[in-house]
């Protein structure tokens, strides 16, 4: 009988070892994938959500806003037939009078109109506004203040600059200083404070870059005269009041609109509470298909770590059997191959937190879409790595369990 080489007999124990590591790395696969497409999910939608909540504040959840809508020479044509003259001041006095619902109205015209400095020529956008689109807008001054109402009753020529174009204006952009607008001379009262501008994903939604902008009293905006003889608004916005319904605010407004118009589509209604659900349950369907797809990796991976696991069990029919032959009992066997199995996963877990963080952050960067990774996202993507090992385990852990330690020992 020639003796054991115990060199060929470490060699052998290596290579069962590492073929043992490689499945067990291949069976975290799916648990891996599966936990970085959740938590890819989970931060990218937190991130959708926080930005478009942004986006509605910015439109305020208890605004409404009537926006002229441009037109072709058709349905101008029958704008005209209709007696319909675009959003204009009768417009909001109806408003005012009829809806009992709302606290106050903000007219807006946008002009097309260049603003010149000493060296060079500009064209932001000029808003001739009412003090009230401050507050619907919640635009706060860094230096001086905002539109006043004497500024409108009295015609005063003073405007307010957003901060990008009080930079471009060197000298000119500061208070006191002088902004021609066409062939008028506007003296600067107020300089916005820095904000992050508005998305233009699509135009309801997409909230104006406040700091390209130059707002001018609503009265002093002769300067530019519509052919018909004045220039109507480019949007009023309806600031409801707190506990009213915004919806039958805006059902109202509609109806009363639409009489006034004489049925002319010559405006459109801009509801943001309805933005923000239609967003919500547009990013719940989409959170839905993401899931659907981790679930499946997930599932996948558990079906790996259940089959490494039955594979474990046939292997270690004799250790087994050795086990219980010392004392221990089926419980300690059945814990001994759950443990197991939830530390595959729990291992695969991890990576995949890691993994599904760097995608994040990466996807964040490059497509320009916020991502938010939060405490609770990381904590339940690894409970749910834990539960796949946990159920994955369970059959592998019962068999190995239930096994009769005699014939356990018998086998090779």
């Amino acid at each position: 009988m020639s003796k054991p080489d115990p060199k060929r007999w470490m060699r052998a124990a290596v290579m069962s070892l590492l073929e043992h590591k490689l499945r067990s790395l291949l069976s975290m696969l799916g648990v891996i994938f599966g936990i970085v497409s959740f938590v890819a999910m989970l931060s990218i939608g937190e991130g959708a959500k926080q930005k478009t909540l942004q986006q509605i504040e910015r439109l305020g959840v208890r605004n409404l806003i009537v926006r002229a809508v441009e037109q072709t020479e058709s349905q101008e044509l029958y704008a005209r037939e209709r007696l319909s003259d675009g959003l204009n001041e009768r417009d909001v006095s109806r408003i005012r009078k009829t809806l009992p619902s709302v606290e106050f109205t903000a007219p807006v015209r946008e002009l097309k109109a260049s603003v010149l400095s000493v060296s060079e020529e500009f064209f932001p956008v000029v808003l001739a506004v009412t003090p009230e689109y401050g507050e619907v807008n919640n635009l706060l001054t860094e230096q001086g203040r905002f539109i006043a109402d004497l500024d409108v009753s009295r015609r005063h020529f003073v405007c307010v600059l957003g901060s990008d174009i009080a930079s471009a204006l060197g000298g000119n952009g500061r208070i006191g200083g002088s902004v021609r607008i066409e062939e008028e001379i506007f003296r600067v009262v107020g300089i916005l404070r820095p904000r992050s501008s508005g998305d233009r994903e699509t135009a309801a939604v997409a909230a104006r870059d406040f700091n390209r902008v130059i707002f001018i009293p609503l009265e002093t905006d002769s300067f530019v005269v519509h052919s018909s003889g004045y220039e109507p608004y480019s949007e009023i916005i309806v600031r409801v009041d707190e506990g009213a319904s915004v919806f039958s605010a805006a059902a109202s407004l509609e109806t009363l609109l639409d009489r006034a118009h004489r049925g002319a589509q010559d405006y459109q209604i801009v509801i943001p509470q309805e933005l923000l659900n239609n967003r919500r349950q547009a990013q719940a369907n989409f959170n839905l298909f993401l899931a659907a797809i981790a679930v499946i990796s997930l599932i996948v991976g558990g079906i790996g770590i259940m089959n490494i696991m039955l594979a474990n069990v046939s292997e270690r029919t004799r250790e087994i059997g050795i086990r219980r032959a010392l004392g221990a009992n089926r419980e300690h066997i059945r814990w001994q191959f759950l443990s197991e199995s939830i530390l595959i996963a729990a291992g695969g877990g991890v990576i995949g937190l890691v993994l599904g963080a760097v995608v994040s952050l990466v996807t964040a960067f490059f497509g320009n879409w916020p991502a938010v990774i939060r405490f609770w996202i990381l904590l339940l993507s690894l409970g749910m790595a834990v539960a796949v090992g946990l159920i994955s385990g369970l059959y592998p852990a019962l068999k190995a369990s239930r096994m009769n330690p005699i014939e356990a020992l018998r086998r090779e």
